[in-house]
C-alpha cells in the first residue's frame, strides 16, 4: 500500500483477522453478519417499523458507513481503515459465495510491537 513505513499492508491484516481470530470467535461472516441483521430487524420493528428488512450485506454497509464516519474525524486512523478492508471482505464473501477469501498469517500491531493471531486495538495514527 505504501502508507505504513513496515511494509505490512492493513489489507493482509483486515484478511487475516477475519479469516482467523474472528471468524473463530464469532463464527463465519455469513452467519456472524446474518444473525446482525436478525437483531437489528427486530430492533427496528420494535421501533415501529414493522416492514424494515436489514440483511447481512447490509450490515457490512452499515458497519463501513460507521468506520467511514470515524474517518472523516480521523483519516489516518488504521484501525477504521483496516476494519474498512475487512467489513468490504465480508461483503464479498455474502455476495459472491464461490469466491474464497484468504490470508497469510500476518503480526497485528499494537504501541507495545506484535501480537500474532490476536485482535488488537491499535490507536495509532500514521501519516501518508
Amino acid at each position: 500500500m505504501g502508507i505504513r513505513e513496515d511494509n505490512e499492508s492493513l489489507m493482509g491484516e483486515a484478511l487475516a483477522l477475519i479469516t482467523g481470530p474472528r471468524q473463530e470467535v464469532y463464527g463465519p461472516p455469513a452467519e456472524n453478519f446474518e444473525r446482525t441483521g436478525l437483531l437489528w430487524t427486530a430492533y427496528v420493528r420494535a421501533l415501529g417499523y414493522p416492514d424494515v428488512i436489514i440483511p447481512a450485506t447490509m450490515v457490512c454497509h452499515l458497519l463501513d458507513l460507521v468506520k467511514l464516519s470515524r474517518l472523516i474525524a480521523t483519516p489516518d486512523h488504521e484501525d477504521s481503515l483496516r476494519d474498512r478492508f475487512g467489513y468490504n471482505a465480508c461483503n464479498v464473501a455474502l455476495v459472491c459465495p464461490d469466491v474464497t477469501i484468504e490470508a497469510e498469517p500476518v503480526a497485528i500491531h499494537d504501541e507495545g510491537g506484535t501480537v500474532d493471531g490476536m485482535v488488537v486495538q491499535d490507536h495509532r495514527t500514521f501519516s501518508s
